[in-house]
């Protein structure tokens, strides 16, 4: 057998002279890409927003879903955190749609701890119309949306509410939520309330200390979400504590409420926990977990209960 011998690399002189064009190759490149990120605004993500919600009405169509999805009404004072966050409770709800017609979900990762840009909300908006042309494709459903004109000044409170719509549309193609679901979120807020409290060197109350209480009456969803919105006023207080401007709670639901309300809140709340930890300088979060099976309002109201009471601790702290 022979041996090629490759000696010893050594850069020579026009290696070295390819050194600055090169530098000013890789300037030109990352500088088009931050001009490219700072032309996209909320219009675009707005725009793709109705894209995939046509998307989604594809699917209602050809599924036979006839009856109206809610309107979640306008919404006001949303920051590009909390669409991003809005935009993966959708991706939750296309991967019980996918899951449902045999394909593999998309994974759903949490709301990370970081600046949200348009751009990348954008790019998540972008992921969420290609998980539902999946369904399509599975389905056979060829036909092709109108694409949707740009809409210049639009802002977050719009995009959310578009991707709200979205939410309500995948409603009516996959099972309605449970108190499974509601149960999940707390069980997550409470583990980022245990990373807050640790930063900010508390305790976190065990749940039995927990003021839970036997109402007397069966509980239904409409208890989860009252205790829900005390939650959510109460996490506005202690972001008031650390500066943060307060959360803002929306109005409080009209109509029957389902377990979607407190799932809704709880996601709000969920969003509003990753503003509190980047203030703290909190990098870590909560890992997915498999969906709980058996679990009723009664329980989750137990939770949402101890989680108002972790919120009054770190309240005392500051």
């Amino acid at each position: 057998m022979t041996r090629i011998h490759v000696g010893r690399l050594r850069p020579g002189r026009g290696m070295w002279r390819a050194v600055p064009a090169l530098l000013f190759v890789l300037t030109v490149v990352v500088g088009t890409a931050r001009a490219q990120e700072e032309r996209i605004t909320p219009s675009h993500v707005y725009q793709q927003s109705l894209r995939l919600l046509r998307q989604i009405d594809l699917l209602r169509e050809a599924e036979g879903v006839t009856g109206a999805p809610r309107d979640p009404g306008v919404q006001y004072n949303k920051l590009p955190l909390h669409v991003y966050a809005k935009g993966l409770e959708v991706m939750g709800k296309i991967a019980t749609l996918q899951q449902k017609h045999g394909l593999e979900p998309v994974q759903v990762p949490p709301t990370p701890t970081r600046e949200f840009v348009p751009m990348v909300v954008l790019n998540l908006v972008k992921q969420l119309e290609d998980e539902v042309v999946r369904v399509k494709q599975r389905l056979g459903v060829n036909e092709r949306i109108a694409e949707p004109r740009f809409e210049p000044g639009k802002i977050p409170s719009d995009v959310y509410q578009a991707l709200w719509q979205a939410s309500f549309a995948l409603d009516g193609l996959i099972p309605a939520l449970t108190p499974n679901h509601v149960y999940r979120n707390t069980e997550y807020i409470l583990a980022e309330l245990q990373s807050v409290a640790q930063s900010l060197g508390a305790t976190v109350p065990s749940e039995d200390e927990a003021d839970a209480h036997d109402m007397g009456r069966e509980i239904v969803p409409r208890d989860v979400l009252v205790e829900a919105f005390k939650n959510l006023y109460r996490v506005g207080g202690l972001q008031r504590d650390l500066g943060l401007e307060p959360f803002t709670p929306p109005a409080f639901p009209i109509g029957k409420i389902t377990p979607s309300d407190p799932f809704d809140a709880t996601s709000m709340l969920l969003a509003e926990l990753v503003r509190v930890k980047r203030e703290l300088g909190i990098r870590d979060t909560y890992e997915r977990e498999p969906l709980p099976e058996g679990k009723t309002p009664a329980d989750v109201l137990a939770h949402a209960q101890h989680i108002g009471v972790v919120l009054n601790e770190l309240a005392a702290v500051n």
